[in-house]
């Protein structure tokens, strides 16, 4: 599959850079069938491919290895596709916090994420499977996305509400598969406004420790839907929450058609579905089924001022 190796040995260098500028976007290009990797630990925000002012790009079967920000947008314009690349650490990033696909927030008009994967493991402490932050994260598509103990799966947070237009919303996870998690598969904060969505249709989670699979946080329009949430398995003791809705700006919000599985074999708290301090939002047609060691506290949970 890979056919060559770009083996950088800076700790701190972006090993390859697309740079544009938002006068003249860096056009029609296209990086296929190799890696990038480092022999060194890195440090910084290095990245392994770094994207500024591009479009469109295709990014098609290629590997980072040992980056901080393995995949890094940076101010990117439009249709910057990926297709069945992976992030990955060694040892060499062993206790670093490291990102797969890193999107600072300033514009990701159809960009797609297709069929790829980021794994943790053996290196890095946190993983970040997909990270998105800043003023403008809407107009994204991810589809296939897979991650393997990673901190997070998606994290998610806005820093603007915004107004009329595609600020917070166009957002897009279809049949997502996120394992062995060990915080939240989908952690979703401060998007809210006028239209805000975040569409989570299909897919499998698995894990949690002390927090909730789906964490919707002062956001709106989230829809789960279709997605098979097996809670637990770490084994832990601690509380830990299939979907949680929190927050005075989280409406709009539906978890519909979703299987609920208790995987703790020793858990303080199980909750299915919780709503906190939260309003107008739906849970519809789900099925609970307890594992044969620990059931749910609560399937559904309706606390606080809700």
């Amino acid at each position: 599959r890979l056919t060559s190796t770009i083996m950088c040995t800076s700790g701190n260098a972006d090993i390859i850079q697309m740079t544009g500028t938002s006068g003249s976007l860096l056009s029609f290009n296209m990086l296929r069938s190799f890696s990038v990797a480092r022999s060194v630990t890195p440090t910084g925000t290095c990245a392994g491919i770094k994207y500024t002012h591009c479009w469109p790009i295709r990014t098609q079967m290629v590997d980072s290895s040992d980056s901080i920000r393995a995949f890094s947008f940076n101010s990117i314009a439009a249709q910057n596709d990926h297709w069945k690349c992976d992030a990955i650490w060694s040892v060499l990033s062993n206790g670093l916090t490291v990102y797969g696909f890193y999107f600072d927030g300033t514009g990701n008009q159809s960009t797609r994420i297709i069929d790829c994967l980021v794994a943790g493991g053996t290196g890095p402490a946190q993983v970040y499977g997909a990270y998105l932050s800043g003023v403008d994260i809407a107009d994204i598509y991810f589809e296939g996305f897979e991650t393997a103990l990673c901190l997070y799966g998606v994290y998610i947070v806005a820093t603007t509400t915004g107004g009329i237009g595609y600020v917070n919303g166009d957002i897009h996870f279809v049949r997502c598969i996120h394992d062995q998690i060990t915080l939240s598969a989908y952690s979703i904060n401060n998007v809210y406004g006028f239209s805000s969505h975040v569409n989570i249709l299909g897919g499998y989670v698995c894990g949690g420790n002390s927090s909730a699979l789906i964490d919707i946080e002062n956001s709106a329009g989230v829809i789960v839907n279709g997605t098979v949430i097996r809670i637990g398995n770490q084994n832990s003791g601690n509380s830990i929450t299939g979907v949680y809705i929190n927050g005075v700006h989280s409406n709009n919000n539906i978890v519909s058609n979703c299987v609920f599985y208790s995987e703790q074999t020793s858990p303080v708290i199980m909750n299915g579905v919780t709503l906190n301090n939260t309003q107008n939002n739906v849970v519809s047609a789900n099925a609970f089924n307890a594992g044969s060691t620990a059931g749910f506290t609560k399937m559904i949970n309706i606390v606080g001022s809700t």
